[in-house]
């Protein structure tokens, strides 16, 4: 190639170039729509993207639900027959509720819950036997329990028998656990 065709190759280019201002006015009034649109899709993009990565899975509510049911059923609350080898599941010994440590259910960290067992015979109101277990935190959390997004309390109650020195009567257990959310 000799110079004069680069010389004119160049020209022609930068004159392809110059393009006048109401020829790029109307080329960024035709890809307005379309940038806008862009902008659009991308931001919902990530939006639903985002929220896939937000998922928030509490798990308080079925912690205390098994604990519940693991105290309502333990060894170490209801009655035992040694004759016939079996534990009567609703069926509460009280000396074995008078000498309750609740010490003993540690699951996870002391400081993720705490409970209380309420024993009340309904053939005698006088008689209420109270359980705790970590007593202090559960002084601290039951004012503050009210706030829903900080504390998970659930509250449930079992009629039961009573046996006592091999008389039985009727009463009601009432376990309150409150777990602090998050």
């Amino acid at each position: 190639m000799n110079k004069t065709t680069k010389t004119v190759d160049f020209c022609r280019l930068r004159n392809s170039l110059r393009i006048s201002k109401k020829a790029i006015s109307f080329q960024l009034t035709d890809w307005l729509p379309k940038i806008i649109l862009l902008v659009i899709v991308f931001v919902f993009t990530v939006f639903i993207v985002e929220s896939f990565y937000r998922f928030e899975l509490n798990v308080e509510s079925i912690r205390s639900e098994v604990l519940a049911y693991n105290l309502f059923v333990s060894d170490k609350l209801n009655y035992y027959d040694e004759e016939i080898n079996r534990l009567y599941i609703g069926i509460i010994d009280k000396n074995k509720f008078d000498n309750l440590d609740l010490s003993e259910y540690s699951y996870g960290k002391k400081r993720y819950y705490s409970a209380k067992l309420t024993l009340l015979n309904l053939d005698d109101p006088n008689e209420v036997i109270e359980k705790y277990y970590n007593k202090e935190e559960y002084e601290n959390w039951i004012p503050l329990s009210f706030d829903k997004t900080k504390y998970y309390v659930l509250y449930k109650e079992y009629y039961v028998f009573i046996k006592d020195q091999g008389k039985t009567s009727r009463g009601k257990l009432s376990i309150e656990l409150i777990t602090p959310n998050g």
